[in-house]
């Protein structure tokens, strides 16, 4: 390699010195390759295929299963993109750490007009200034940072004199037209004294103390530190004790140890384990590990008090509109942003392997969540539990799945659909068809259960009335409640009515998401009903005249899709609302005690009752301290003569028998 005019000073360079960047620090300084040139573009075609390598594994282990069930979580897709970034990076990291062997000969820095070259006895390579991206004066190294995503990396003990660090460092500047970024001293910490038990337990206090300085983002923070592998282990007992006291604070002393949920408390240690090591290895100072991972426990520990705090705030607060996500990860932000910072500066970590500690570190927390997300075990302290009871609920679940259940659900969707009378010419009948959707909870199949007697009573329904229900104890009594059995139902409803006169009353009520009513009843798994396919249902019914009543959370969602000139939409809450009530205990929810139990009993209107129950749930709301559901509803231009017809003759009705 031929030396260039312009820039003569070379630096001398003991490759037995030298140290070669794990991970995104990539850049080989020396390769035995028999006189050959060191070619980057070579080098970056081989990453590209070990990264495509490892990415394929990644989507075969995290995306092709989310295929099976028709749906990908965003937790699934988050995973995905942040284990393919991981083994992208691994993989860059084991591939470049083959250039990295150091040979055997004192190699020269050389410096050109085009570029930097690092001469041996028998290879080289080159590389051009534009490739050079970035500058890096770090306490015990220079780093040049290259756009193919590799590292140069010249300790400072490479360099025979102080002047040839800062001369090499302004010609590198000068030809680059960067400038060099200087990189921190680390924060500085003390190992704990753990000899004796008040030494320990002073060091805790210390650390307890550091937490709440990095939480705040303070550099003093680390000066505060107290590191030992004893005090991350008490610093982990004290988060435990302290998540035990609130759970006993909200239980209450008549309660039992919950020994299940110790592995989900337990479990984020390795993680953070591995994001002290991963750390401290970016920063080449493996003994910086132990203060890594103290940092994050007392930030860990101080966080935790917050959310626990969080968690006694009033039903209001959480009800509120983004409540949920601002309450509720605020905190998890807050965390996510300490520790990093704590762990860059610890290090420190050059900006240029940033990435690879925020990659690592969400991906840990991505797991966190995803395990605390699906576990029933969140509570060190829970309410004794009635093994009686809890008896009792698993054998009535268990009816459910009886085989008789199999063989008698078609007859008696059958027999309740034969037992349907006709429509009489001449008079507007209304004819119910009512759905209790979640098999899990006694309240849905009390409404439907309540209206069918309220409308049998008020509205002339007798014999013109089906109920489907989801519920383990009437399962081989009453028909299910599945988007086939309610398809059937109003096919067999549409035949029997007269299509210009009578009207349709279909109350549904369950929970509810933001795109579909819940049809649950275990073990089995039925599709969702989706507004679009209750549309789909009732025009191939061919029934004209509709009032729809959907009480669920999110049911509002039903409104504008089920909307027409021939049809009244009702629903218990708005589009992104929860409704309330929906407790096992309970005999109404709070839309049915309005509308059904309430307002139904004095009116015979249907939009009427529904300004009136609108007006009572938010005041009940209110009183209790709840977020508004915000009831909706929407009245075709055709429906309003056609209800008040009915409405008309069943008044004359109740005239007559008052009479």
């Amino acid at each position: 390699m031929n030396r260039e005019p312009g820039i003569e000073q070379s630096v001398l360079i003991d490759p037995t010195q030298a140290e070669y960047l794990s991970s995104q620090q990539a850049g080989a300084l020396y390769a035995q390759l028999d006189g050959g040139v060191i070619w980057f573009g070579k080098r970056r075609l081989h990453n590209l295929c070990q990264i495509a390598l490892f990415g394929a594994l990644g989507f075969l282990v995290f995306y092709l299963p989310t295929r099976f069930n028709q749906k990908a979580s965003v937790e699934s897709v988050a995973m995905l993109i942040f284990v393919c970034w991981g083994f992208a990076y691994y993989a860059r990291r084991r591939v470049l750490a083959r250039y990295a062997q150091a040979a055997a000969l004192p190699c020269r820095v050389a410096l050109t007009e085009t570029g930097i070259g690092f001469l041996e006895e028998n290879c080289g390579s080159f590389v051009n200034w534009k490739a050079i991206r970035a500058v890096e004066n770090r306490h015990d190294a220079i780093v040049l940072v290259l756009r193919n995503y590799s590292v140069m990396h010249l300790p400072h003990r490479c360099f025979t004199q102080r002047e040839e660090i800062e001369r090499f460092l302004e010609a590198v500047t000068q030809a680059t037209g960067l400038t060099a970024a200087t990189q921190k001293m680390p924060l500085t910490f003390s190992f704990a004294d753990d000899s004796n038990i008040m030494g320990s337990l002073r060091a805790l206090l210390r650390n307890i103390w550091a937490g709440v300085l990095l939480t705040l983002f303070m550099r003093r923070g680390g000066e505060s530190l107290r590191a030992s592998v004893p005090q991350y282990v008490l610093l982990m007992a004290v988060g435990l004790l302290v998540h035990f006291c609130f759970d006993l604070s909200r239980v209450g002393l008549d309660g039992e140890f919950n020994w299940s949920s110790l592995p989900y408390m337990l479990w984020g240690i390795p993680g953070v384990l591995f994001c002290a090591w991963f750390a401290a290895n970016e920063s080449n100072a493996p003994e910086r590990a132990v203060p890594c991972a103290v940092a994050m426990a007392a930030i860990g520990l101080f966080i935790s008090v917050l959310m626990q705090l969080s968690y006694l705030l009033p039903s209001s607060v959480w009800d509120g509109e983004y409540a949920y996500y601002i309450v509720g990860w605020l905190p998890v932000i807050w965390y996510v942003l300490a520790v990093l910072l704590a762990l860059v500066r610890l290090g420190p970590i050059p900006a240029s392997r940033w990435p690879g500690i925020f990659a690592a570190f969400l991906l840990i927390m991505f797991l966190s969540y995803s395990v605390g997300q699906h576990s029933s075990y969140a509570s060190l302290w829970q309410e004794r539990r009635d093994n009686s009871k809890s008896q009792a609920d698993w054998t009535r679940q268990r009816q459910a799945s009886k085989e008789a259940v199999l063989y008698a659900q078609p007859g008696l969707l059958a027999d309740a659909l034969e037992k349907v009378e006709p429509g009489r010419p001449g008079v507007a009948d209304l004819f119910l068809v009512a759905v209790a959707g979640y098999g899990s909870q006694d309240v849905f199949p009390r409404e439907v259960k309540s209206v069918s007697e309220l409308f049998a009573q008020r509205f002339d329904t007798t014999g013109r009335s089906v109920e489907l229900i989801n519920n383990p104890d009437t399962v081989l009594k009453q028909p299910i409640a599945s988007v086939t059995a309610l398809e059937r139902t109003l096919n067999a409803v549409g035949e029997r009515m007269n299509r210009d006169e009578d009207v349709l009353f279909l109350f549904m009520t369950s929970h509810g998401a933001e795109k579909a009513f819940s049809l649950q009843l275990w073990p089995y798994r039925f599709d969702d009903l989706t507004p679009a396919r209750l549309r789909q249902m009732l025009d191939a019914s061919r029934i004209k005249n509709r009032v729809i009543v959907v009480s669920a959370c999110y049911s509002g969602t039903f409104v504008e899709q089920l909307a027409d000139d021939d049809t009244l939409v009702i629903s218990a809450s708005r589009a992104d609302r929860n409704s309330h009530g929906c407790t096992h205990e309970a005999e109404w929810t709070f839309f049915g005690q309005a509308y059904f139990n309430e307002a139904l009993r004095n009116t015979l209107s249907f939009t009427e009752a529904f300004g009136m129950a609108r007006e009572n749930i938010a005041v009940r709301e209110k009183a209790e301290g709840m977020a508004l559901s915000e009831p909706q509803m929407l009245a075709g231009k055709n429906i309003g003569p056609v209800l008040q017809k009915l409405q008309e003759r069943l008044e004359a009705g109740r005239a007559s028998v008052a009479r």
